[in-house]
């Protein structure tokens, strides 16, 4: 009788042991899941929408491994390839590290480039129309505006100065003069569009990059 009620208190103590034990391992996150959002970000980015998108994100990651551990005891930072669950759980984290790392870069760049001057419209306009920071200020000069023969201007200058730098031989004088018009018409030639002569939009686009 003895040992019957011995042997049911040391199960006894076994059951509460491991019933403790699981609340010490639920309560005791294996890691740290909340994502630290940058402070050298654009924090008045032109999109709010992005922004708002990357804090949400940032938040995102936290809560889903929090939740992938509290309730399945899934740590998601280190995948159990045996197990489904365990597999879709960091699957899922990893796309959302991904998409925060992706929209905080281009915060950070964003910030760069206001530090350096540039506003909410430059970064919007270079972005859109996939200019770099040093091509930028050509474009600002250009101004979308097309150039075309008998045009003399500071804008038919660096046109002319471009085409030098791609192989052309003409004169670099601000004036759009007939050689300047057969080096357009080369060049559009070579990237397959039409050849008018008359530097537009697109053939200036292609020509700075």
């Amino acid at each position: 009788m003895k040992r019957i009620i011995i042997l049911l208190v040391f199960i006894s103590l076994v059951i509460i042991a491991f019933s403790q034990y699981l609340k010490y391992k639920k309560f005791n996150i294996p890691n740290d899941y909340d994502y630290k959002v940058a402070e050298d970000i654009d924090a008045n980015y032109h999109d709010v929408s992005l922004l708002s998108d990357y804090y949400t994100t940032a938040y995102q990651i936290g809560s889903l491994a929090r939740e992938m551990w509290f309730n399945h005891g899934i740590d998601v930072k280190l995948v159990d390839k045996s197990d489904p669950q365990s597999v879709s759980a960091t699957l899922a984290y990893n796309q959302l590290l991904a998409k925060v790392k992706f929209l905080e870069g281009k915060l950070r760049e964003s910030k760069r480039l206001k530090d350096l001057g540039y506003n909410n419209l430059d970064i919007k306009y270079m972005e859109e129309n996939g200019v770099s920071e040093k091509n930028f200020l050509l474009y600002q000069l250009f101004g979308g505006k097309p150039l075309k023969n008998g045009e003399k201007s500071e804008a038919v200058w660096e046109l002319q100065s471009l085409l030098v730098k791609a192989g052309y031989e003409i004169p670099v004088d601000g004036f759009f003069s007939d050689k300047t018009e057969g080096a357009i018409k080369e060049f559009q030639k070579s990237q397959k569009i039409y050849p008018s002569g008359i530097a537009d939009t697109k053939t200036l686009k292609l020509l700075i990059k």
